[in-house]
């Protein structure tokens, strides 16, 4: 009798625990649904405003509204580099949250990854900077992508190499294909990550440099964004790096990845 009791306090006492592990994962999904429509509006709200500034900037620069001064101009040129940082903030919000939210689907077709590389024009801004960009990709490599993601992989990390290499640096990028997935990899001989932070780095938000000493911008959601893309490629992304010696960030991909 005493053994039929327990049993029943102790069916008792899961069916408590599973009602609440119940409610509790409701309650997560409702916080995370109102988070994903808060950034949502915000973001669109910010949009609205942020145009009108971006297009009387403009108009300012070309001196519609009369001539201006050189202090009007370094003025008008931070008003036009801030409303840009924010506009790319706004955008990179409402990308991570279409991701998370899993609402984001792959539209592949094949992609001329090679004659990508070879002639990308963001390599201007590496050559601006005094950084040499040496390529070495499978001849007439292509591979199965959402094209417009993929690019947007490739610039996201393209441009962390460029930001935090210096002049007289160089940038290697790498792509090969083996029997069931392919890869490129981009390596830079720039300052580097320390390794404590490396399990960090592809968190939102988050910065390698220390806020206080910080000397490049940016909105902390750029590799969360890379990574996130990267994984509904059905891929994955590695980094190697050691505070001044460069890093490197490896993409594998599937060459026949699903829709």
């Amino acid at each position: 009798m005493r053994f039929v009791y327990l049993k029943l306090i102790d069916k008792a006492t899961l069916k408590d625990k599973l009602k609440e592990s119940e409610t509790r994962l409701e309650s997560e999904r409702k916080v995370g649904r109102m988070k994903d429509e808060f950034v949502s509006t915000v973001s669109h709200e910010l949009r609205t405003p942020l145009t009108s500034i971006k297009l009387y900037v403009s108009l300012l620069a070309k001196g519609k509204f009369g001539h201006l001064h050189e202090k009007q101009e370094k003025a008008l040129k931070t008003v036009k580099d801030e409303s840009d940082r924010l506009a790319n903030l706004i955008d990179d919000l409402l990308d991570l949250s279409k991701l998370e939210a899993g609402k984001a689907q792959l539209k592949l077709s094949n992609f001329a990854l090679s004659e990508f590389l070879h002639s990308n024009i963001h390599y201007q801004l590496a050559q601006e900077k005094g950084i040499k960009v040496r390529i070495n990709a499978e001849k007439d490599l292509t591979v199965k992508v959402d094209v417009p993601k993929f690019k947007q992989i490739f610039v996201n990390l393209l441009s962390n190499a460029v930001k935090f290499t210096d002049s007289g640096g160089e940038i290697f990028i790498e792509a090969k294909s083996g029997s069931h997935a392919w890869t490129l990899s981009i390596k830079d001989t720039g300052k580097g990550i320390d390794k404590d932070k490396l399990p960090r780095l592809f968190e939102k938000f988050f910065q390698a440099d220390d806020y206080m000493i910080r000397t490049q911008r940016g909105t902390g959601l750029g590799l969360a964004i890379v990574k996130k893309l990267v994984e509904l490629h059905e891929g994955s992304i590695t980094v190697e790096s050691e505070g001044g010696k460069g890093s490197t960030f490896t993409v594998t991909l599937p060459l026949d990845p699903k829709d």
